[in-house]
């Protein structure tokens, strides 16, 4: 009845996926970084409560896979002070 008083989890995976995006053209060249958000809502005006970000790496080793999980951790992270 009011979406203006709660925070929706799609604004947080946007938020994500933007972050994401623009780290992807840091990239190795071989790497490749596909984005899809999982339930993103089914009604316009109302807050999304589940939605997530898939991101999927392809194309490099171990110690790279751990690298890019250790960027996604900190782009999903919120900035403190």
């Amino acid at each position: 009845m009011a979406p203006w008083t709660v925070g929706s989890a799609l604004d947080a995976v946007e938020m994500m996926d933007n972050g994401w995006n623009y780290n992807r053209e840091h990239l190795r060249i071989s790497q490749r970084s596909h984005r899809v958000i999982i339930n993103g809502g089914d009604q316009p005006n109302v807050g999304a409560v589940g939605a997530a970000v898939g991101i999927t790496s392809e194309r490099t080793g171990l110690p790279h896979i751990k690298s890019l999980y250790k960027l996604g951790n900190t782009v999903a992270s919120p900035r403190r002070k």
